[in-house]
């Protein structure tokens, strides 16, 4: 073992490479477990979930839910046994009789919910709680807030809803415990919902045996509602498992732990991508590097060792590098484990899960075996007389090493190639001009207007120009409607104000005639306006401005969709986002505002304030994200790519010192020597390009087909990726290149 050690001592350089690559992808492997474990513990406190359904509104995007009158047939089907329907969670004022108000979350759900989903009360029975409808269940977070001291059964709450001149009055009737980690709504109170189904809600059912959802969904599917809009409604119906709903795959607003699928696909590509690579890459290193010790070995063996003892010495040898290597990957792992969780948004713990344990130990036993059993085989692959003699230097060729940089050029020009392409789609989509200003403007979002209430003393403030109102976030969501002939329509509704600080720019006035409505769109919309048969907009718009766009490029075209902004001054009841104008450096005017409603107690978690500008760019979140994951992967492939290459070529320099020697007696150049010895290494690398860049180029074209604005896919951007593949290649065997081109064919031949 010494001399292992020993080894190890005198080539840092190929022990930092092997230790380091294989740190990286064991660390990768900790996250991609933990990730998958928070993902199957997911609904797991819902004990029958198994046996839940979902109504789901199948558009151009799936919708969880479904509209009122198809929830209500739903209700009075015989294959259904249960059925449960809650709404969105909703920003309300709430205050208790000693004067407390705290801005919460609301959700009005029907009263069997807590039964239906096995929700455990602290206080209450959960099939009785909300059987009147001016009961009302706290959170026990809400509960510990507002009656920290007493008991809050029977205690009387005021929701001061912003459309209510007097509060509605509920009694406490029970208190929720921790429902657990689950898809669910989170709320702070739960209400009876009374109503009868109208507008869109979540409806959820158990049907009387699983062989009933196919008849449930045909009725659907063949629903006669009398009209053509209702019928479209019906027959659009999907049904789903209740479990799936976390995988993302349907959209699920305030939804909790839904996964992102193309993150969440592309981060376990980017896991077990790494960790072959990295254990192939251990695996060709020992194989390469185990030509330094066989003169160890076969001296060993001369000396009379059995081959049990070698093999037991080898595999010996190759536990206590992986297992280093597994040592660093969780001090990696707890040194950014803060970042980490905070960027996958799951809980990373290494050593507190014995499903992660028990597979980091596999992975380090398979490979430590592999790599020992690999190591044994090569140092008996000859006869020891031979590796003395030094005639099996000319039977190892690198062949192996050569075809692994092959392979692990392959997957490093993809990720470099994938993340460029991402890179200059995100580029572009948040480059291209939304058509009215951005800049020092001050976006705040409140489903529960208690802005309002500081209205007046934000307009007092020294850098502020001016402010406005506007009807839901027209940055974050384009709320269309299907009109006709693939034609949607997307509108914004604000005061003038609003209008003026947007800076929308009219470029020319219709003679309509139009008094009592003030309605503007773009060109593109005007045109398509006019096309419309079903319904008459001929004269719907007085002006027409510059071009613009609401919400995402990613979820809306431009080219089908009529852009309409409505003036309104009467809105104020409505509005529940206000835009500030503001002066001087808007970062401090936005700390200034927040600062102000934290003061006047009117700031709550869920209120949006931004620079609108970084309000808009929240749009591609999701692109930036999968940005730095394959930014993150691609480094990680071409730093493990040129250590592999900088280890290789320098076994090679050494194996090929003696032929380099009689070359140079009988006149080889020296240019001739450096470019044999780089060719080694790119050729390679060129036709593992040769095969990756057509499949590369198929998933990028199938990729940007996904916006509506895409970059073109141009060649430029596989050529320069390759070319800078090829220079960190040329850059990490140039030392060991220049070191055979200085070669002394005296000094090598006589050491040989």
């Amino acid at each position: 073992m010494k001399s292992y050690l020993r080894f190890l001592s005198r080539n840092k350089l190929y022990t930092a490479i092997e230790v380091v690559g294989l740190s990286l992808a064991l660390a990768f492997l900790i996250i991609l477990g933990s990730i998958l474990i928070d993902k199957s513990q997911v609904n797991d406190n819902i004990k029958d979930k198994d046996d839940i359904y979902s109504l789901v509104w199948q558009r151009e995007e799936p919708l969880i839910g479904q509209v009122g009158r198809v929830g209500k047939e739903l209700a009075e089907l015989p294959m259904v046994k249960e059925w449960v329907r809650f709404d969105v969670p909703m920003e309300t004022t709430l205050s208790n009789e000693k004067g407390t108000r705290l801005v919460v979350t609301r959700l009005s759900v029907t009263p069997n919910y807590f039964c239906f989903f096995q929700i455990p009360m602290l206080i209450g029975d959960a099939g009785q709680v909300l059987q009147n409808k001016d009961g009302a269940v706290l959170s026990r977070r809400l509960a510990e807030k507002l009656f920290p001291d007493t008991d809050p059964t029977g205690q009387i709450i005021k929701v001061h809803n912003w459309w209510e001149e007097t509060p509605s009055v509920y009694t406490v009737t029970g208190v929720l415990d921790d429902p657990g980690k689950c898809v669910l709504p989170d709320a702070d109170m739960y209400i009876n919902h009374n109503e009868p189904p109208q507008h869109r809600d979540n409806f959820m059912f158990k049907p009387v045996s699983k062989g009933d959802i196919d008849d449930i969904l045909r009725f659907f599917k063949t629903y006669d509602a009398k009209s053509e809009i209702n019928n479209e409604i019906f027959h659009s119906t999907e049904i789903i498992p209740f479990d799936e709903t976390k995988d993302g795959k349907v959209k699920c607003p305030f939804f909790r732990h839904i996964s992102d699928p193309k993150t969440h696909s592309a981060f376990m590509l980017t896991c077990i991508v790494i960790l072959i690579f990295s254990i192939l890459n251990y695996i060709s290193l020992t194989l390469a590097f185990s030509r330094f010790r066989m003169k160890e070995v076969a001296t060993r063996t001369l000396l009379g060792s059995s081959s049990i003892s070698i093999i037991v010495r080898c595999l010996a040898e190759s536990f206590i590098l992986v297992g280093c290597s597994c040592l660093i990957a969780i001090m990696l792992i707890l040194i950014f484990q803060n970042g980490i969780t905070s960027f996958f948004n799951v809980d990373i713990k290494p050593l507190e899960s014995y499903a992660i344990i028990i597979a980091m130990v596999l992975i380090v036993t398979v490979t430590a075996l592999i790599s020992g059993a690999i190591n044994a085989l090569m140092n008996h692959r000859h006869r020891p007389i031979d590796i003395i003699k030094g005639e099996s230097r000319f039977k190892d060729k690198s062949i192996i090493g050569k075809i692994f940089i092959g392979i692990q050029s392959a997957v490093c020009l993809s990720a470099v190639i994938t993340g460029a392409v991402i890179m200059l789609q995100t580029s572009k989509m948040t480059s291209h001009p939304v058509g009215f200003e951005t800049d020092n403007i001050i976006s705040v979002c409140s489903l529960d207007r208690s802005f309002k209430d500081c209205m007046e003393e934000i307009r007092e403030m020294p850098f502020v120009e001016n402010t406005g109102y506007a009807v839901n976030d027209f940055t974050l969501h384009a709320y269309s409607q299907s009109l006709e002939k693939g034609i949607e329509w997307c509108y914004l509704l604000c005061n003038q104000d609003a209008f003026d600080i947007l800076g929308f720019k009219v470029k020319e006035y219709l003679d309509t005639g139009l008094t009592s409505s003030i309605s503007y769109t773009n060109e593109r919309g005007l045109t398509m306006s006019r096309s419309l048969t079903e319904v008459d907009w001929s004269n719907k718009f007085i002006g027409v401005v510059e071009d613009f766009h609401f919400g995402s490029l990613k979820d809306i075209s431009k080219e089908n969709t009529i852009f309409e902004i409505s003036i309104r001054d009467d809105i104020e009841m409505l509005a529940n986002h206000m835009l500030i104008k503001v002066s001087g450096n808007p970062y401090d005017a936005l700390n200034r505002i927040r600062d102000h409603f934290i003061e006047k107690g009117v700031y709550h978690d869920t209120m949006e304030i931004h620079v609108l500008k970084d309000r808009i760019l929240m749009n591609y979140k999701d692109e930036h994200k999968m940005m730095r994951l394959v930014s993150v992967f691609s480094i990680i492939c071409i730093l493990l790519t040129a250590l592999a290459i900088v280890a290789l070529s320098g076994y090679y320099a050494q194996m090929r010192t003696h032929d380099t020697a009689v070359r140079k007696v009988f006149g080889i150049s020296r240019v001739q020597v450096f470019w044999n010895t780089v060719w080694g290494f790119i050729s390679p690398i060129i036709i593992g390009a040769a095969v990756a860049i057509p499949v590369i180029w198929a998933y990028t074209s199938r990729w940007l087909e996904n916006y509506a604005l895409r970059i073109d896919n141009s060649p430029a951007i596989y050529l320069a990726s390759l070319t800078g593949i090829l220079l960190i290649t040329t850059a990490a065997v140039t030392i060991q290149a220049l070191r055979l081109m200085r070669t002394n064919p005296a000094e090598a031949l006589k050491k040989e």
